[in-house]
């Protein structure tokens, strides 16, 4: 063999052409890439549609949670601090007197009206928080100015003033 001429196994490789090499489905690659994005995205869009009416609805009731939460909380701090000064004032009442608590309740007593009649005469009085006979000495001081004379000895009978109510007959007090 002689340097230029080529060998068997050389004379193989002598008629190959090098040429880039193309896959078949090359032309159509685009395509199914771009239909197979497509349909991802389509199924995400899809997925997300279905579950967000259920996540919303998640996330407004843990909301709605919070707020009553923090409501209640504040509403029972106002109740606690409220009920404290009900307390002291509970304490300070039952401090006062009995005394001093008649007399609050005797300065509450105010006549409403009177009539003179023939028999008895009739005062109708707002008794407040008094009783008949806490009430009666503000009865007797207020009388006179309302029935035009002086009351004392007199027996005068006494009606509940009831605002835009008739009056109701409570008893009777001697001045």
């Amino acid at each position: 063999m002689t340097e230029h001429e080529p060998s068997s196994s050389e004379k193989d490789w002598g008629n190959l052409r090098f040429t880039p090499r193309r896959p078949r489905y090359a032309e159509s690659a685009p395509e199914d890439n771009a239909q197979a994005r497509f349909v991802v995205g389509l199924a995400v869009f899809v997925v997300v549609a279905l579950l967000y009416p259920w996540y919303a609805y998640w996330v407004q009731t843990h909301l709605l949670a919070r707020d009553v939460q923090q409501a209640t909380r504040a509403i029972d701090s106002q109740l606690r601090h409220e009920l404290r000064g009900v307390g002291e004032q509970a304490r300070k009442a039952a401090v006062q007197s009995p005394q001093a608590a008649s007399r609050r309740r005797v300065r509450g007593v105010r006549v409403m009206g009177a009539m003179a009649t023939k028999g008895v005469p009739v005062v109708i009085v707002d008794m407040g928080d008094a009783s008949l006979s806490e009430g009666t000495a503000g009865i007797c001081s207020q009388a006179p100015s309302w029935l035009g004379r002086p009351v004392s000895g007199m027996t005068l009978r006494v009606q509940a003033w009831r605002g835009r109510a008739p009056s109701e007959s409570i008893g009777s007090v001697v001045c």
